[in-house]
């Protein structure tokens, strides 16, 4: 037998040399879940935040189909900016002293910008981070505590976990499907339009991350869907991380469905809402969740859109008619 492995691999060594990538890959994904998986008590203990995200996603929501290996955290009440960065650096102080209390693992707050709030934690075979975002505070529905799905408890142990709504999970997944383009945003939308697929809630929660995203909705929402570069991030990192064998034409396909499914959920009022608030005079009697005024993201916006009008005015008229005519 051995020496038929050797001839095939003289005959076919570009087939093998793949195969074995992919499993050295997959390998190496399952040894950063057993890591993440390790950490998420620690993380767990600080209720001040709640789990969103691909993690979120594939190891709470749906029944693992993917691995995934970072760690993305919601701050779930918001203050005034300096308050909230104080208490989310504390939480994050306590997150990292407790990993390191675990032998065998290290972590350390990286700090090397002033809004970056970020954990790398490191064993011997594995690598993840633990992230939180200093602009996005507040959520959009109350989180809620959820176990990890059979799946993972199976093949990882048991732990439970804050984890956002589905509003705000999803909504936001949508929105880092449009402006990262990336295969495991691609699987994960892919996913959600399956189970439990585009409901109004979620619908309602993308309008709200929609609002707050830092690019312009109308960028968004007309994405130019960049397919050669999804291709090479398929093979780079993405390909061994799924359950089951998922190719690169069905990842694809959600730049046709997921526009045909956002669209066919937009009202007249929707898109009144959204008008209104690119024109910075947001009728927040449109949508459903008029509280969304207060958040961070979307009042830092508001104060962007100002600051276009007043400096840029013939750009701030340009983006307002462009997001008219996607709207249409």
């Amino acid at each position: 037998m051995a020496g038929w492995s050797r001839i095939i691999k003289l005959l076919f060594p570009a087939h093998l040399n793949r195969k074995e990538s992919k499993m050295d890959l997959r390998d190496s994904y399952a040894r950063q879940v057993k890591l993440l998986m390790a950490a998420l008590p620690h993380v767990a203990k600080e209720s001040c935040f709640a789990l969103k995200g691909g993690t979120a996603i594939n190891l709470f929501v749906q029944d693992f189909p993917r691995l995934s290996v970072d760690i993305d955290l919601a701050y779930k009440s918001f203050a005034d900016r300096d308050t909230d960065l104080a208490a989310i650096n504390d939480a994050l102080k306590r997150i990292t002293a407790s990993l390191n209390g675990r032998p065998g693992i290290t972590a350390i707050r990286q700090e090397n910008k002033a809004d970056e709030k970020r954990i790398i934690v490191n064993t011997a075979d594995a690598k993840i981070k633990i992230e939180v975002s200093p602009v996005w505070r507040g959520l959009l529905l109350p989180p809620a505590e959820m176990p990890v799905c059979e799946r993972v408890e199976m093949e990882y142990g048991f732990t439970t976990m804050s984890v956002v709504s589905l509003a705000d999970l999803y909504g936001g997944k949508i929105c880092a499907a449009l402006d990262r383009q990336h295969p495991r945003d691609l699987f994960d939308v892919l996913n959600m339009l399956g189970r439990p697929g585009l409901t109004r809630e979620i619908f309602d929660g993308f309008l709200c991350y929609l609002a707050g995203h830092p690019r312009p909705i109308a960028e968004l929402l007309a994405s130019n869907w960049d397919t050669d570069r999804i291709a090479t991030l398929y093979a780079q990192e993405f390909s061994g991380m799924t359950q089951q064998e998922t190719s690169l034409e069905s990842l694809l396909s959600v730049t046709t469905l997921l526009p045909q499914a956002l669209k066919s959920h937009f009202t007249d009022l929707d898109r009144e809402f959204l008008l209104s608030f690119k024109q910075n005079s947001p009728d927040w009697s449109r949508y459903r969740y008029p509280e969304i005024q207060h958040l961070p993201a979307i009042r830092w916006k508001q104060r962007n859109l100002a600051m276009l009008k007043d400096k840029n005015p013939a750009k701030y008229v340009a983006a307002v008619n462009k997001l008219e005519r996607v709207l249409e």
